[in-house]
């Protein structure tokens, strides 16, 4: 699988986990769930980066995105 897929889905797990963690904090719910999907975006985005031998950048993940993207619309 390419390091570039794997990172845009750990990101997009992580922040959609991220604004439940943020919802359920706020309506004093358990956020076990959403810390999960929290932890497993973080653990992709990890894995994403040591398939590409810690070669990521801030400013590569926007060209992660749109390689995704095309690969998807290819």
């Amino acid at each position: 699988m390419n390091s570039d897929f794997v990172l845009v889905i750990g990101l997009a797990v992580a922040v959609f986990a991220l604004a439940s963690v943020v919802s359920a904090w706020s309506d004093h719910r358990p956020v076990v769930v959403s810390g999960l999907l929290l932890a497993i975006g973080a653990a992709l985005t990890v894995y994403a980066c040591a398939l590409n031998d810690w070669q990521y950048q801030l400013r590569d993940v926007p060209m992660a995105f749109l390689n995704v993207i095309g690969m998807v619309m290819h």
